[in-house]
């Protein structure tokens, strides 16, 4: 098996009113989105992001904007990529930031 260790940045910018009118804190959509991830859920994934949500490759590639580009890319590697995991080796808080350190499996 080949795993690959992928160091990306992704700069997200969140739906706050969402979290707002749902009660859900920073750190609770930042789960939601990791367990839907895991789960290959590509709609559940989709939930804590803005329609405008902009990914970028640090530090300033801008990847993919918008939710249904971002709806594409992921719905493509959850379908393709078997082995597909994310792990959280630790999590900082600031505000409504949140910063996973994460590790990926891949391929």
């Amino acid at each position: 098996m080949i795993q690959k260790t992928i160091v990306l940045l992704f700069i997200l910018l969140a739906n706050f009113s969402y979290s707002q009118e749902t009660n859900k804190t920073p750190e609770k959509l930042a789960q939601q989105q990791l367990e839907a991830y895991n789960a290959r859920d590509i709609e559940a994934f989709l939930i804590p992001y803005a329609e405008d949500v902009e990914a970028y490759n640090f530090p300033d590639k801008l990847l993919f904007k918008g939710k249904e580009a971002m709806r594409k890319g992921y719905a493509q590697i959850f379908n393709e990529v078997t082995n597909l995991h994310c792990e959280v080796k630790s999590r900082m808080i600031q505000g409504n930031i949140v910063i996973d350190k994460e590790y990926v499996q891949f391929g």
